[in-house]
Order: structure tokens, then sequence, then C-alpha cells
């Protein structure tokens, strides 16, 4: 039998170009995020189409990412546009912007031909972070989850909306006050505090806000049953996501794998 793991490349099931896309991902290599991949290639038409058209990069990327925590980044990326290409009216494009050299969102996605947006997917690294909340605060703070949101905010684009979409390990188990997170990170951005802009690594809140403003909206699946996925939109944002295509990603967002 020729097969990938949990794959049968030899399965009637498949097309022939599901097979051999299959067998280019994996010849000579398995990992268990490319065991992923081909699981959604034999799922997927819409995905197989979208791997075969960047599969070279895929490959690749499949073939050096090693540590632990990369790999899961990896997958997580590589996961969300098999969710996206359930929805019929979307058409999504991989690292649009790398030809220019400058990191940018992972993904390009245009919503009926007309409405094109970006999206950043990452998720919260490590596996134990002490919680901590500011004397007389209300929020219970993950600063694994402020550095998420401060570092990756820097990747977004102008003149389109853009969404970052969070994969997160809790590590309490009180629910997570996303709002809370943006509006503590806010207010410390306006206040000018030193040590925020020390350790996030902004000049002064004028460099902060030209990147927030950028920032559509929040996504933050949990990997918990305690909480659905998160939403937060950005009422300061200079583009908006407009209200079906948050409603089509609460609902592919939250269906995402561990």
């Amino acid at each position: 039998m020729n097969a990938s793991r949990g794959v049968d490349t030899s399965s009637p099931g498949l097309t022939k170009s599901q097979r051999e896309l299959i067998a280019f991902l994996s010849e000579g290599h398995t990992s268990p995020a490319a065991d992923r991949v081909n699981r959604w290639i034999a799922c997927s038409p819409r995905y197989a189409a979208f791997v075969e058209q960047y599969k070279h990069k895929i490959r690749k990327k499949l073939r050096v990412t090693r540590e632990p925590e990369a790999a899961a980044d990896l997958l997580y990326e590589l996961q969300l546009p098999y969710w996206l290409l359930q929805e019929p009216r979307f058409e999504v494009a991989y690292e649009p912007y790398s030809a220019g050299k400058v990191r940018g969102p992972d993904y390009a996605v245009t919503f009926r031909t007309n409405y094109t947006f970006n999206i950043e997917v990452t998720h919260t690294r490590g596996l134990q972070q002490t919680p901590a909340a500011e004397p007389g605060g209300e929020v219970l703070l993950d600063f694994r989850l402020v550095n998420v949101l401060c570092n990756k905010i820097r990747q977004l684009t102008q003149g389109s909306a853009n969404l970052l979409v969070v994969v997160y390990s809790p590590f309490t188990d009180q629910p997570l006050d996303l709002a809370g997170h943006l509006a503590w990170i806010k207010v410390k951005a306006e206040r000018g505090d030193p040590a925020f802009y020390t350790h996030q690594r902004f000049r002064d809140p004028a460099d902060f806000f030209k990147y927030f403003l950028r920032l559509s909206g929040v996504a933050v699946h949990l990997l918990s049953d305690s909480q659905p996925t998160l939403f937060w939109t950005n009422p300061q944002a200079r583009v908006s996501l407009i209200d079906p295509v948050v409603r089509i990603l609460k609902d592919g967002i939250a269906r995402m794998e561990a």
C-alpha cells in the first residue's frame, strides 16, 4: 500500500491529482503537520487546489520546520485555509506580500471577488505563564497573548482589513478576557508607559498607533471546551471587516483542530 499515515493514496476516493500531490509533499519525509495536510487534501478538492498552487513553498516549509512550537505554528497556518475554503465565496492567496521581501500577513482572502482582507495566524507559545493583574485592576493578563498581539500587528498592511487569528492554550480555568487585554495594551500605549515601550519595542505612541489602527479584529480560538472562539473588532480600525465576513469567520475558526 502506498500510504501516508492516515491517508491511503491508493484509495479510489482520491483523484489522480490528489494522489500525486500527496506523494509530492510526503516523499522521503513524514511529520504530524504533513500527515494533517495530506488528510485535508484528501477531504477537500478546493484545499487540494490551493496546496497544488503553493506546493513548492508548502513542501519546503514542511521539511525544514522541526522545532515543536514552530511546527505547531505551521500546522495552524496551513489548517486555516482548509476551513476558509469550505466557504465557496472565499478565494485564498498564500503569503501574497512575500515577493516584496517584507513581513506581511499569511493570507489575503477575497470575498465575492470584490472585497479582500488579510489574515495573520499564530499561536501562544509556552505551556506555563504566571497570570498577573495590574494593582487594583480587574483583568487577569496572560502576557503570552499581550506579546503576540503587540508583535503581530507589525505585519499588518495598510489599506485593507486585517484579522489576527490566535490559537490559544489556556493556563487557568478563568475565562479569557480578550477585550480586556486589548484595552490594557491601548491604555499602556496612550499613557506612554516606559516599561511597555521598552518591552514591546515601539518608539512612541505614534509608532504604536500606526500599526494598531491597521488591526481590524482579533479572533482567539481556545484549545479548551470552556469558552467558544472569541472575536474582537477594533472600533478605531482604518478599515473594518464587513459583517458577512465576520459571521463566516467565527464559524470557520471555531472548527479548527488542536
